[in-house]
């Protein structure tokens, strides 16, 4: 799980880096918290942790029922693997909008 939020962090911080290059700003200016040059706050690490853990349980929940043959899981299985940055990107919104 440390990966993955380590792999947010890497995401997170690479993209407010080269949009502030491209555009002048970074559409998320971090300047309250333990914020790195404004593009990540690492004392949103629990609730990253925490996204992290559910994600990757939902995930073996659905890779489970896929392998015994339940439609609505394979349906899942099937369509949630190209929506995994679409799924990032919603808990990042709920994760920077709760606190």
């Amino acid at each position: 799980m440390l990966i993955y939020v380590l792999g947010i962090y890497i995401v997170e911080f690479s993209t407010g880096f080269l949009l502030e290059q491209i555009t002048g700003k970074c559409p998320w200016e971090y300047t309250s918290g333990w914020h790195i040059m404004g593009y990540i706050r690492l004392d949103y690490f629990p609730s990253w942790l925490a996204f992290a853990y559910i994600g990757m349980n939902l995930d073996r929940l659905i890779a489970s029922h896929h392998s015994a043959g339940s439609d609505w899981a394979t349906f899942l299985y099937e369509s949630a693997q190209l929506n995994y940055v679409a799924i990032l990107l919603l808990g990042g919104i709920i994760i920077r909008n709760t606190f």
